[in-house]
């Protein structure tokens, strides 16, 4: 009885960090990316959401454009000439 025991308390190597990442990485990425299109209603509400605050995060992070004129500098030029 002691080696059927072993056998079915052991289903195979052990699960670690290693072995956990990638699975653990996929599913958080098909979450944040897509899981407001499938996911039943609060989970697709949080997806939705998480996906927000990060890109609200990284646009942030990112430095604010000041839109400039294409021809500021011509228009500049000829309000120099003389008229």
């Amino acid at each position: 009885m002691g080696i059927l025991k072993r056998k079915l308390l052991h289903h195979g190597p052990p699960m670690n960090l290693k072995t956990l990442t990638l699975p653990l990485l996929l599913i958080a990425v098909v979450f944040i990316g897509m899981g407001d299109r499938f996911l039943p209603k609060p989970l697709n509400t949080m997806s939705f959401n998480t996906r927000n605050a990060i890109n609200q995060t990284l646009m942030g992070l990112s430095p604010k454009l000041k839109p400039q004129k294409p021809n500021a500098k011509t228009e500049k030029a000829v309000d120099a000439l003389p008229h």
